[in-house]
């Protein structure tokens, strides 16, 4: 890359060293080859300068992603805590809210496997077990009770 410093000092090197050629050229064709030169270290440059504005608008874009992504995780972390794994009489996993004084109550479950994955799949009674539409997993399980005006 030209955007180093000790890239950029040689490249001012190399400039200095083109336009003292051009400027003690004597006669047409010296000068149209000095000339030359230049132009030709010109266009260089600007190819290089081209290549590190796009190497540089890749890594702005991945940063911004990546930024994305943390604040992702850190909004699963706090979300993840407020959860946790409980056990069916069935003897099958699955998360469920915890309240203040951490008791597992819920009027809902989680499916465990999207859970590990960061990812919330409320799970669909279907007679007496569990389906996860996201993971099409069943989980064996009794129903959950219906829920009352106060659980709402």
């Amino acid at each position: 890359m030209l955007t180093t410093l000790p890239n950029l000092l040689n490249s001012k090197n190399q400039l200095k060293a083109l336009l003292e050629t051009a400027l003690k050229a004597e006669g047409e064709i010296d000068r149209s080859a000095a000339s030359d030169a230049v132009y030709d270290w010109i266009d260089q440059l600007h190819q290089q300068l081209t290549s590190d504005h796009l190497a540089f608008s890749r890594l702005q874009l991945e940063n911004e992603e990546l930024e994305v992504e943390l604040a992702d995780t850190r909004d699963w972390e706090v979300e993840e805590k407020n959860y946790t794994l409980h056990r069916l009489k069935t003897g099958s996993y699955v998360y469920c809210r915890v309240t203040p004084t951490h008791n597992a109550i819920s009027d809902y479950y989680l499916c465990a496997t999207c859970f590990m994955n960061k990812v919330k799949s409320i799970l669909q009674p279907v007679h007496k077990a569990f389906e996860c539409h996201v993971c099409n997993s069943s989980i064996q399980g009794l129903p959950l009770p219906k829920p009352t005006i106060e659980m709402l």
